[in-house]
């Protein structure tokens, strides 16, 4: 990849290619043919720009240069028809269709992009189409009780936007009506597995209301829900919690949606053309996981094999995780029962949520320092907040977390609220003596440091004890 300095003004800007395919693993980048994109944007924006592939991403490359007056020139690894998405600051400006050995253009005037060279119509229409639908207005609601009320919204939902894709894409090109038509398809069948995972506890989920196959395409079991693609194409910083997740999410996949590979390959057989199965390529599985570290080995093997977990699998990760953690729901009475143990020793709180990044950071550090100062007079607490109950369950059952760890519904929030407000995260506080001692101490990331204080702790709880 390159970038051509075209013009004067000086921009610097980032320019990472990322691809995610649906079926085949990727082959050596040199291999590969490529597609030239060439454009302007405003010379006065600062700042990187993304080239995406589909709808999972996996960096293949990076470039970091200077181009001037707004101007750039970059070619893109494609094998065919290929939807690429060029992003800056979070979103998407704009959407081509490139092909190897082709040259496309787009210049953006008052952020409206214009496209020149090859499938300039087709971009034109996409873009135009994608500008005016309003995707946010057909999400529906995950709160309502029963599967029939949820799939009559959902069917609802689909009727209109397949009316609206028609009144749009009217006399656009086949090709370009069969992608918007894929589109609502899979986003609609992710939007019930999503459902089907909020509810699974509830008893008036019905899979077959759910996926009746008047509704999509293919058997209620083959559906392919970009909710799937979260637990195979991400990898957080801390790959056991992950791995964890990992499994669980298959679980859910595997009881809820069923053979998901058996979708991509039926799919594939219904494509008659090679620029067809690209465009429908967005909303398939990422098959190109390579990650072999431990724990993920076994797990991704059976992905690259194309199969699921088998029950054996999972009775494996279920028999790791069964009795291991420590895991409570907070009550009106857990704050004062914790105050009143730190009486006798000093308990390290964690206040944290599922969502946040710095708290699964923080989580990896945690486990370590539990190990270091087990044979301390020191309890270790875990109060999970703003967070899905099974998220948080699959999260914190693990082999090595020593704390006792709490879910706190809105009710629990709000009796929290009474002894110590927390509006960020994570946040850590200790007790110590019948009280809070310190409502914001360090994070278990400063290591020998927090180390230090909480032992400095300890020794004034045993001075005030002898006294």
């Amino acid at each position: 990849m390159r970038c051509m300095l075209l013009g004067r003004k000086s921009l610097r800007f980032m320019l990472a290619v990322v691809v995610a395919v649906g079926i085949n693993c990727f082959e050596a980048l040199a291999a590969r043919p490529v597609a030239r994109i060439s454009g302007s944007i405003a010379a006065s924006y600062d700042g990187s720009v993304v080239a995406r592939f589909g709808d999972a991403e996996m960096n293949i490359a990076t470039l970091d240069a200077h181009c001037y007056g707004g101007r750039f020139e970059v070619e893109v690894p494609v094998e065919q028809t290929t939807e690429v998405m060029l992003c800056a600051g979070g979103e998407v400006l704009a959407r081509l269709l490139v092909a190897p050995e082709q040259k496309a253009s787009v210049e953006f005037v008052d952020g409206v992009p214009h496209f020149a060279g090859a499938n300039a119509e087709i971009n034109s229409a996409m873009n135009n189409y994608l500008r005016k639908m309003n995707f946010r207005s057909f999400t529906p609601s995950y709160r309502v009780e029963l599967a029939e009320q949820f799939v009559a919204v959902l069917d609802r939902s689909i009727e209109i936007e397949r009316g609206r894709m028609l009144r749009e894409l009217g006399d656009a090109p086949a090709l370009l009506q069969r992608w918007a038509e894929s589109e609502i398809r899979y986003r609609n069948a992710g939007y019930a597995v999503e459902y089907l995972r909020r509810n699974s506890l509830t008893d008036s989920v019905s899979t077959a209301t759910l996926y009746d196959k008047s509704r999509f395409p293919f058997d209620h079991d083959e559906l392919i829900s970009t909710d799937y693609v979260e637990y195979v194409a991400n990898v957080v910083r801390d790959s056991y919690i992950e791995c964890d997740r990992l499994v669980g999410g298959l679980r859910a996949q595997r009881d809820y949606a069923g053979a998901y590979v058996a979708a991509i390959e039926r799919v594939a057989k219904t494509c008659s053309s090679s620029e067809e199965c690209d465009m429908i390529g967005t909303m398939l599985l990422n098959m190109s996981i390579s990650d072999t570290r431990s724990p993920f080995a076994e797990v991704m093997e059976l992905i690259h094999d194309r199969q699921l977990l088998s029950d054996e699998v999972i009775a494996r990760f279920d028999a790791k995780r069964r009795g291991r953690a420590d895991m409570r729901r907070f009550t009106e009475h857990t704050f004062e029962r914790l105050l009143a143990e730190s009486r006798s020793k000093v308990i390290y709180v964690d206040v944290w949520a599922t969502w946040c990044p710095p708290c699964l950071r923080e989580m990896k550090h945690l486990r370590k320092m539990e190990k270091r100062l087990e044979n301390e007079s020191i309890e270790f607490v875990s109060l999970c907040v703003s967070s899905p109950y099974a998220q948080w369950a699959l999260m914190v059952d693990l082999p090595d977390n020593r704390a006792a760890n709490y879910w706190l519904d809105d009710r629990a929030q709000a009796e929290l609220d009474r002894y110590i407000r927390v509006r960020s995260f994570p946040r850590f506080f200790v007790l110590s003596g019948g009280e809070i001692v310190n409502d914001n101490v360090q994070w278990p990331s400063s290591n020998k440091l927090i180390d230090l204080i909480l032992r400095g702790y300890v020794e004034l709880l045993n001075q005030s004890r002898n006294e």
